[in-house]
This record gives structure tokens, C-alpha cells and sequence, in this order.
């Protein structure tokens, strides 16, 4: 959606970038745990995904790259940017 409004650009076409995350990202999987945490968290006003995503963090005991106010704001979990 970023790419759509213009926010982010790529080198190479979206789908090309997608398709080539996982070489060099992990890519981590939702569990039942994760799921379970992402709808008792408590960041008011948060997407489902925006739960999914922090919930996914702590599970993992990562920090999150973003500047979303309301996950920034919950303090939740340690984030950059």
C-alpha cells in the first residue's frame, strides 16, 4: 500500500521484491499462540494486522521496525525508526 501511495519506491517490480523477501528475511509464521496474543493486546485503535504484527514480535522477543503511532505509543515492545 506505501508503494500504491507513493511512499516507498523499488528498483525492481513489487511483486519481484516480494517474491525475494524470504532470501533474505526470515519469514515467521503465525501460530495459535500468536493469533491468541494479537487480540489481547492492548494498543487501542489497531488493525487486526498491526496486532498480528507486534504479537508476533514479542512472541519472538524481536523489535519492531515502524513509526505507527498507536504501536510507538503502547510501548508494548521495543521499536526502531
Amino acid at each position: 500500500m506505501l508503494a500504491k501511495k507513493g511512499r516507498v519506491s523499488f528498483s525492481v517490480p513489487l511483486r519481484d521484491y516480494l517474491r525475494g523477501l524470504p532470501s533474505n528475511y526470515p519469514v515467521l509464521a503465525m501460530n495459535a499462540d500468536i493469533a491468541s496474543a494479537a487480540m489481547d493486546l492492548n494498543i487501542p485503535g489497531a488493525d487486526p494486522f498491526d496486532r498480528v504484527i507486534v504479537a508476533t514480535a514479542l512472541h519472538h522477543k524481536l523489535p519492531l521496525a515502524t513509526r505507527d503511532r498507536s504501536i510507538t505509543d503502547s510501548k508494548l515492545l521495543r521499536t526502531i525508526w
